[in-house]
């Protein structure tokens, strides 16, 4: 014959059994999911290392570094270097050294007529003043009658 408290007991000790493997199946999971974190923490901490030790190698090969003079170069100092490092490039032996195509005096004489030749055309692009929408208008008398420009 089964009691009340027999029913109960049994009921209780089922459950509890169920409450124990439940929480034992949720602790090997997390064991695992914990074992999988470390060892990807320690395959992160070997790829750090790889990193760090590949920076020092680069670090220790690279040269030194040389900053630029603070102040932009002006076109006559930009003209002098190009100069300097084109004096030193052989030409063909000839008559006349200046003609040559890569004479120091033939190369500024070039440089000079390109850049008379670019401010040519960048004044032939540019509206005269006259024309700009930004000028004032002034006030002009022709045959008595006035007249905007």
């Amino acid at each position: 014959v089964l009691s009340l408290s027999s029913i109960t007991l049994s009921s209780s000790s089922s459950s509890s059994s169920s409450c124990e493997r439940r929480w034992l199946e949720q602790r090997a999971e997390l064991g695992s999911r914990w074992s999988w974190l470390q060892l990807r923490l320690a395959e992160l901490e070997g790829r750090t290392q790889q990193l760090v030790e590949l920076h020092k190698h680069i670090r220790s090969c690279k040269g030194g570094v040389v900053l630029a003079e603070s102040q932009p170069l002006t076109d006559r100092q930009i003209q002098q270097t190009l100069l300097r490092e084109l004096a030193g490039l052989s030409c063909t032996a000839g008559s006349d050294a200046d003609n040559e195509p890569c004479s120091p005096t033939r190369l500024l004489y070039n440089i000079e007529r390109q850049s008379a030749q670019l401010s040519q055309i960048v004044n032939s692009l540019m509206p005269p003043l006259s024309f700009s929408p930004l000028s004032k208008q002034t006030s002009h008398t022709w045959r008595g009658k006035k007249a905007f420009t």
